[in-house]
């Protein structure tokens, strides 16, 4: 079975932040993923890239590499990201974020979620 991986904002900005690599993702897991991303994340990045600084240098960059990947973009009806992504952990997504907020609301309804540790690792709650 192949793990359906949705990205947030916060953790695809990381990933860069600290260098982490889709591939890290693949190999922590151990099994076959498919990447996607939300359009209203996509939409996200590209606002933040437009910022002066650091984070908007990882979102230009993190947009640059999704096209490159050729990474899924999924269209939702839910206007509110955090929303959409638990809606989709709902249909079996595996949502990817450091939002704790979002982890707990995941982890409440007995949902999966993968969320980098210690900068390096990726955990699976």
């Amino acid at each position: 079975m192949t793990l359906k991986i949705i990205f947030d904002t916060n953790f695809l900005i990381d990933m860069i932040r600290f260098k982490v690599g889709f591939e890290k993702i693949e190999e922590n897991l151990n099994e076959k993923v498919e990447f996607f991303i939300l359009e209203n994340t996509v939409d996200e990045l590209k606002k933040i890239s437009l910022q002066k600084g650091k984070t908007g240098g990882y979102a230009k960059l993190i947009l640059k590499i999704l096209g490159k990947r050729a990474i899924k973009v999924l269209k939702t009806k839910e206007a509110n990201t955090d929303n959409a992504l638990i809606d989709m952990a709902k249909e079996g997504f595996v949502i990817a974020t450091n939002d704790m907020g979002i982890r707990g609301k995941i982890k409440k309804l007995g949902l999966k979620a993968i969320y980098l540790r210690g900068k390096k690792e990726i955990m699976m709650s």
